[in-house]
């Protein structure tokens, strides 16, 4: 502070410093996750942080079921996976500063998991394609867990007629009927609950 008087002379100058300016505590506002919560989709945390330079906060991943908690992830983002489904995925944001205080963890839940529909990928057919052979198929099921998927066998004639035929689940043996036509197999991807996606 330098005083200056009416007639324009200057006093001497006088000056106070204070303490460095401590930041304030770490603390975490507006925590919430958003994505996709269906099986395979990507939840991710989103938060603002208050208190200096954040610096290595915690991020964790609790799958909740009913009074059971478990830790399945840690990090900004969790792969939602098969054993989420019915579940609460709750995220767990513990801040810390880059001088390494930390502050208290705030939570936050989203659920139930749902599952999606079934779906079946990677259909093939494999074996002898010859008169007492055996011909095996095959898929790639997702969308939660599976039930009792539907397994279907098919003659195919020269016009495309289809013919359907008694096989025994994922496999078919050859008749002699068959010689001279194409086999197809059909699956249909059903979930433990009873619903049906595309054949």
């Amino acid at each position: 502070y330098t005083p200056v008087r009416s007639d324009g002379r200057r006093g001497q100058m006088v000056s106070e410093t204070i303490r460095n300016i401590e930041p304030s505590h770490p603390v975490i506002h507006d925590l919430r996750v958003v994505g996709d919560t269906s099986e395979g989709g990507i939840l991710r945390a989103q938060a603002s942080y208050h208190g200096g330079v954040e610096k290595n906060s915690t991020i964790r991943w609790f799958r909740v079921e009913g009074s059971r908690r478990t830790l399945v992830g840690e990090g900004r983002e969790y792969h939602v996976v098969l054993d989420d489904l019915g579940t609460t995925i709750e995220c767990e944001y513990t801040p810390r500063r880059s001088d390494g205080k930390t502050g208290e963890p705030k939570r936050t839940s989203i659920g139930p998991i749902a599952a999606p529909q079934p779906v079946a990928s990677q259909v093939r057919l494999a074996g002898q394609a010859a008169e007492d052979g055996v011909l095996n198929g095959s898929a790639v099921y997702s969308g939660g867990r599976e039930g009792r998927s539907l397994h279907k066998w098919y003659r195919v004639g020269r016009n495309n007629a289809r013919t359907e035929v008694q096989g025994n689940g994922n496999s078919y043996a050859i008749q002699l009927q068959d010689i001279g036509n194409r086999m197809m197999y059909e699956f249909t991807p059903v979930r433990s609950d009873g619903v049906a996606g595309e054949p």
